[in-house]
């Protein structure tokens, strides 16, 4: 049977080794509070301009933005095409991962977009949201919203 002295010494490391790895996180978690940003990601510093608003059905809808990065978070790319004519509510969301080559200070770019064919014509409210997953908190961000009109493709 092993002896009281050994199962005390034992106890007795595990207990000091817990305890230290616990002080160590609480420490490096307040480090990365303290020196956490917590506002934008990223923020539209003018824009959306050049709107093209009106597109034909499963067209390219096109405009111009500048935006700051405050962050070098990775995350994604959302963007939801909302149809306001009336009826049923219907929304078309598509997602794509933030590409390397996007996360930059600053950044001026003219967008095109080619439209899903269940965007069908009619008025819809186009809305275009940076998802962003930085190692401290998670944060949206709206980078573009405007309404816009699908007109019938006359081929």
């Amino acid at each position: 049977m092993i002896s009281r002295e050994i199962l005390n010494k034992a106890w007795r490391w595990y207990a000091h080794t817990a305890g230290v790895i616990l002080i160590a996180g609480a420490i490096s978690y307040g480090v990365l509070q303290a020196f956490s940003v917590r506002g934008p990601v990223i923020t539209v510093t003018e824009g959306p301009s050049n709107v093209s608003t009106v597109v034909p059905y499963k067209g390219t809808l096109t405009y111009r933005i500048s935006t700051q990065r405050h962050a070098s978070c990775p995350g994604r790319v959302i963007v939801s095409f909302t149809f306001q004519g009336g009826g049923p509510p219907v929304t078309v969301l598509l997602s794509r991962p933030i590409l390397s080559t996007e996360i930059k200070q600053t950044d001026d770019a003219t967008i095109y977009f080619q439209l899903p064919e269940n965007v069908y014509p009619g008025r819809w409210l186009f809305r275009s949201v940076v998802d962003s997953t930085c190692p401290t908190y998670s944060r949206q961000d709206v980078t573009a919203q405007f309404p816009f009109e699908v007109t019938p493709d006359v081929d």
